[in-house]
């Protein structure tokens, strides 16, 4: 018997961890019966005297249903003719079998009160160990079978021949070992890790195991029900493909398991799976269900000096199956050309530049788009050469990879390894990268180690992925994993499912309504500051908290400071990014960074002539021309006044971003792609100071 908790109340309400041997219990409960002329026939001290050999016993007449201490029916035995709300101290958590008269059901309650975990049983069960429901059970609800009365008899009926003895009920040698659950990782169904994503597929495996194949597959069956909206649906499961195994082999198969899909409508909060194979038995599992994220990916092309990133095949169903979202939804989106980086890098210092610049885009990119929380933006930047491959937030919703052409599998893993770092996970261990997780519990970056390895569910191609060799690693290493460790997982699945461990941002957009908002963004490595020029959007402001603070100053001499938080990268060293919205304000002086006081950086208006501020003070408005004739759209704006010109294009409910911060006073777009109809959104800033253009197409 295992050592943990008794589920039985205590002074407190909470359990005790206490434990006392068995035989001692029983031997002071008997004295206390003795004491006190021994209890009414429905509480716990009769419960007790109902051991064999003790001084209770129930009817030879009625059937019984009995507990054994240890497994195939060994040890003290503690035989019930009714359901028990709880089955004594001397009981609590000890029973590892049990044996169930035929057609009755019992149900087993890991707390007192019929509470807690459930496990149902139909049939004689020789071993608890592998339901994981050995040393659990508190009580016990029992369920005789329903019998029909016979119709009343016709007058002066004649006399009926003795019915022949009915046939004992057929009784088969095998038996349901275990049931798992899987959406991207194969989990036990007592694994206490095992959260279910909800408003995803999930699969059912249930291992069935016999001395020897039978001829004939036994049918099964299982009821999805729900506790909370009452709903149910049966479905049948496919018989294992090669027969029954003698024993649930350590590498999961189609072969020699039954197997369903759950849809995933039907996973939800209050699920309840009853599981029902013909001849050997029944047993029903209430897998915990989280939350589900709605994902939304964004595959962006990257244009550099007219050299355009080339996009990969549809990753939407690869990356359902690696992480935990409900729904991965691909969008596209036209190409970016990037403003920050104008020549392509020859060398890997200023590929890393490039990267690091192209990545800030994107979030201003997904920002001036309105874009939603769970909406990922990747950019494929035109890279074709080995080293750097990829850069994100961590966490966060931008990141950019090379596009390499000629290793779309190298592509598609570097997306997922970036995707981890948004979803908050570092690196795991191994081949070098930086600032790994100290955490992580398996050594080299490997999936387990022996007494934990949790298979990999590829749905994508319906296929179970090894986790023992040594030479596999998890996809967050720089050793070519392909899939996440288990421990990854729920790392990921805590920081994106608020049901199952909600976790702060750094900034949270506010419930107040839309208004005019300042977009200010730049990057800080160490002392170095750079803000980019600021922007203006109709959008939702954010709360921000941080060791950072952004002042803005004004004309007039009125001071508003923000705090931050910067955006962290997930191997650039120091270099950090920020990106705020808040309330607009009109004829700002400067702009400035600050931490723990002190100035690191500040930006001044160039209000050097009449016409610069009265735009910067609101006072009058700018002017962007714009010709647009096959896809093609010429701009021209005042230069003088206002440097920089960033354009998107919305239809009132999409945003789609086309430039940002273009210089020159004139500049052309590509505008094929767009959908027709829609307006532009001109934005001409001086740097600190920002105004909106609106012009329909």
């Amino acid at each position: 018997m295992s050592v943990s908790p008794m589920h039985a109340p205590g002074a407190s309400g909470a359990p005790s961890t206490l434990r006392l041997h068995p035989l001692s219990l029983s031997l002071v409960l008997a004295g206390l019966l003795v004491g006190c002329g021994g209890g009414s026939s429905g509480d716990a001290a009769t419960q007790e005297a109902r051991l064999r050999g003790g001084s209770g016993t129930a009817p030879a007449t009625a059937p019984q249903v009995c507990l054994f201490e240890h497994i195939n029916y060994a040890g003290a035995s503690l035989c019930l003719t009714s359901s028990s709300s709880w089955i004594g101290r001397a009981w609590n958590d000890r029973v590892s079998s049990l044996k169930v008269p035929a057609g009755y059901k019992v149900e087993l309650f890991s707390d007192i009160n019929y509470g807690g975990r459930v496990l149902t049983v139909t049939a004689s069960t020789s071993t608890l160990v592998s339901s994981r429901f050995n040393d659990v059970v508190s009580s016990v609800r029992i369920t005789p079978p329903t019998v029909t009365p016979p119709p009343a008899p016709a007058p002066a009926p004649a006399p009926a021949p003795a019915p022949a003895p009915a046939p004992n009920p057929p009784t088969s040698q095998a038996t349901l070992a275990s049931v798992q659950f899987a959406q991207s990782m194969l989990y036990g169904s007592n694994d206490d890790q095992l959260v279910l994503v909800a408003g995803k597929p999930a699969l059912l495996k249930v291992n069935v195991t016999a001395p020897a194949s039978p001829s004939t597959m036994p049918a099964a069956t299982a009821k999805v029900e729900n506790t909370v909206d009452g709903t149910s649906r049966d479905l049948t499961l496919a018989a294992p493909r090669r027969g029954l195994p003698t024993t649930v082999s350590a590498v999961p198969s189609f072969d020699d398991a039954y197997t369903v899909t759950v849809p995933a409508e039907l996973v939800k909060a209050g699920l309840k799976v009853t599981v029902n194979v013909a001849g050997v038995g029944a047993q029903t599992f209430t897998p915990r269900v989280g939350g589900g994220t709605a994902m939304r990916f964004i595959p962006i092309s990257v244009k550099i000096a007219g050299t355009s990133g080339q996009l990969p095949a549809d990753q939407t169903a690869h990356l359902r199956a690696l992480f935990p979202v409900a729904t991965v939804t691909g969008q596209s989106h036209p190409a970016y050309v990037s403003t920050r980086v104008t020549t392509l890098p020859t060398t890997d210092d200023q590929w890393s530049d490039a990267f690091g610049k192209i990545l800030g885009e994107l979030s201003d990119l997904h920002a001036l788009e309105r874009a939603a929380r769970h909406d990922y933006y990747f950019g494929f930047i035109p890279k074709r050469t080995w080293g750097l491959a990829g850069l994100g937030y961590m966490p966060g919703n931008s990141a950019v990879g090379f596009d390499m052409p000629s290793a779309p599998d190298t592509v598609r893993d570097v997306v997922a390894h970036e995707l981890g770092h948004n979803f908050s996970l570092p690196h795991a261990a191994c081949g070098g990268a930086g600032s790994p997780d100290p955490k992580y519990p398996y050594p080299d970056a490997n999936l387990g180690k022996p007494g934990r390895y949790i298979w990999s569910f590829l749905s994508d191609t319906n296929s179970f992925y090894d986790p023992r060799p040594t030479d596999r690693h998890d996809i967050m290493s720089y050793c070519g994993g392909v899939v996440f460790s288990d421990y990854n997982y729920r790392l990921m699945q805590t920081f994106l499912t608020p049901a199952d461990g909600p976790t702060t941002k750094a900034a949270s957009v506010t419930t107040a309504p839309d208004q005019d908002v300042l977009l200010i963004s730049g990057s800080i490595r160490g002392k170095q500051i750079e803000i980019n020029p600021v922007k203006t959007l109709v959008s939702k402001p954010e709360t921000t908290s941080g060791p950072y603070v952004l002042r803005l100053q004004t004309v007039a001499g009125q001071i508003i400071d923000y705090a931050f938080t910067p955006q962290a990268l997930d191997h650039e060293g120091e270099l950090l990014h920020f990106r705020v919205l808040v309330p607009k304000v009109e004829n700002i002086a400067s702009i400035s960074v600050l931490r723990d006081g002190s100035t690191l950086s500040q930006v001044a208006a160039r209000a050097t002539n009449a016409r610069q501020r009265a735009l910067a003070a609101g006072a009058s408005r700018s002017v962007v021309q714009v010709q647009e004739t096959r896809g093609q759209a010429t701009l021209r704006w005042d230069a003088e006044a206002t440097p920089f010109l960033s354009v998107t294009w919305t239809d009132g409910t999409r945003r789609l971003n086309l430039a940002q911060d273009l210089k020159g006073g004139q500049a052309t777009l590509d505008t094929s792609a767009l959908p027709t109809g829609g307006r532009f959104e001109m934005v001409v800033s001086d740097g600190v100071n920002a105004q909106r253009v609106e012009q329909a197409r």
